[in-house]
Order: structure tokens, then C-alpha cells, then sequence
């Protein structure tokens, strides 16, 4: 039997882009090696992406159950099919454009066949804008502080602590003046130059109050 072509083409689906995901569309044109389409026929295709043409470095890999049209064409959505390992959001789109392999096996019993490894053309720049606009931007400047806000209402009384300890004793004070109780003095009795606390008895008003005696009269304070 005649060797088996593949001829792809790759695109950014405008569906996959706009919802913000890392899938994208990946068409293939099956035909013989006389360029007759390989239609209507049941095919598994393998698809890796890799970050060199030698398929080292794979950063996913999946698998897809197609049936090719009439014309020997068909369509796959990258990321959606069966996975094998990794997923489409671990391609580093930013870093480099990656290989993606295909392989593909007719389910005829000559098992699976491999067109090797070729570099992303169209997808990368969908996808890298993509990445691009969802990364996020430098911090903004500090903006200025907002007005004070109003003084809050002022909290319940908190209970008294408890007492603390007693203080040392302070010094002596000076002695005071002496006061003596008076209730009926005459000045034979008082002494000179001293204060008494006179109940009344003494007072022209009769009320109750200081009394200096100079000697000679008494003198209320």
C-alpha cells in the first residue's frame, strides 16, 4: 500500500479565544501518497506539544476519535480531547513558540504513524495575545489618603482595676498653731498670744469661731 500524507493547517478559534481558554482549532487533510482523500474513514489522532522539533520536553499530549468527510478533511479542538498527560494551559506560550507532533493511526493494522514535529505558526500569536492581556499589570501609584472619618461613639466604662499598693508614709507636717476649747474665758483666765475655739458663748453674734487674745482683748478670727 502507498504511503499516507497529512497535510495540516492550524488556526486561533474565535470561540476558543474569546471564552479565555488555551483550546484551540487544529484541521487536517488526510490523503494517499497520489493525493487521493482518505474519506469517511475512522482515525485516532495523537497530538503532543513540545518545546523542541525532536518532541523533547512535551508539555502535553492528547488524544481525538475523528471521522474524516468526504474530502479526506477534519477538525479537532487542542485541549479538548482525551489527555495523556499535561493540558494545554501548561504550554509556555510566552516563553517560546513550541512543535506540536501528530501522529495517527487508520485503525487499518499498520498501527500508528507519525508526521514528526512542526513549529506553531498562526496559533501562537492568538494564544500569546491572550496570555499577554490576561497577566497583570505593573501596581499602580498609592492614591492619596481619604478624609478622617468621624470620631466613633466612645466605648462602655471598662471595670476598676484593682487597688494599687499603698504609698510609703509622707514626712511630718509642722506643727499648727495650738487651738484651745473656750467656752467662758475672761482674759484673767486666757493666756496671751493664743487661739481658741470658742463654742459661741464668747461672740457677740453668738455663733461659734476662732478667738485670738492679745493681752489685753480678744479678737475674733
Amino acid at each position: 500500500m502507498k504511503n499516507l500524507l497529512v497535510i495540516i493547517f492550524t488556526f486561533c478559534g474565535a470561540f476558543a479565544f474569546a471564552q479565555s481558554t488555551d483550546d484551540f482549532n487544529y484541521q487536517g487533510w488526510l490523503v494517499d501518497a497520489d493525493g487521493n482523500a482518505i474519506a469517511n474513514r475512522n482515525v485516532t489522532i495523537y497530538v503532543s506539544i513540545a518545546e523542541s522539533s525532536s518532541g523533547s520536553n512535551i508539555y502535553m499530549s492528547e488524544t481525538h476519535e475523528i471521522l474524516t468527510n468526504d474530502k479526506g478533511t477534519f477538525d479537532v479542538v487542542i485541549g479538548r480531547g482525551s489527555i495523556t498527560s499535561g493540558s494545554a494551559a501548561d504550554v509556555p506560550w510566552l516563553d517560546g513558540i513550541p512543535f506540536i507532533g501528530i501522529e495517527y493511526d487508520l485503525q487499518n493494522g499498520k498501527g500508528i504513524q507519525s508526521i514528526g514535529y512542526q513549529r506553531f505558526n498562526l496559533v501562537p500569536f492568538c494564544l500569546y495575545a491572550k496570555h499577554t492581556i490576561c497577566q497583570d499589570g505593573l501596581p499602580g501609584i498609592e492614591g492619596l489618603d481619604g478624609p478622617t472619618g468621624a470620631t466613633g461613639a466612645t466605648g462602655a466604662v471598662g471595670p476598676a482595676g484593682p487597688a494599687g499598693a499603698t504609698g510609703a508614709q509622707g514626712q511630718d507636717g509642722v506643727d499648727g498653731l495650738p487651738i484651745l476649747e473656750a467656752s467662758n474665758l475672761s482674759p484673767s483666765v486666757a493666756e496671751e498670744g493664743q487661739i481658741y475655739l470658742d463654742d459661741g458663748t464668747n461672740t457677740e453674734d453668738g455663733s461659734p469661731g476662732f478667738r485670738y487674745y492679745d493681752g489685753a482683748s480678744w479678737i475674733d478670727l
